[in-house]
């Protein structure tokens, strides 16, 4: 028997112009962990424990795109302030850097000794 759940995110925080009700995104067969709009709110990332990042067109609900490259639970996503990028965080102990638009992850950053459970994306780093 198959006990594969489908989670559903439903969308909140952004204002919309006709009042209709939350839409909901399903597609992850397991729990979603973590999800952020684009700056210009037309784009969600999610991030669930079925080890897979999901492209959604925030208007629509329509699912663009599936992102794989995690071996382990995807617990955190943040997407940059450019809008052009996001970064992930995994039970697998590593971050990706990727571009919304290439399937591949930009950089790989390793050395944590545990999951990671929380990323940030800034225009500028706050130690300049």
């Amino acid at each position: 028997m198959d006990f594969r759940l489908v989670a559903v995110l439903v969308l909140c925080g952004i204002s919309r112009v006709n009042a209709q009700p939350p839409a909901a995104l399903e597609g992850h067969v397991d729990a979603v962990a973590s999800a952020d709009y684009s700056p210009d709110g037309k784009l969600i990332v999610s991030g669930s424990f079925d080890r897979t990042i999901k492209i959604w067109n925030a208007a629509t609900g329509e699912h663009l795109r599936t992102v794989i490259g995690h071996s382990g639970q995807v617990l955190t996503v943040a997407v940059a302030p450019s809008g052009r990028q996001f970064a992930s965080g995994s039970r697998d102990r590593s971050v990706k850097l990727w571009d919304l638009y290439i399937p591949t992850p930009l950089q790989q950053l390793t050395g944590h000794t545990d999951a990671v459970n929380a990323v940030l994306v800034q225009a500028v780093p706050a130690w300049s």
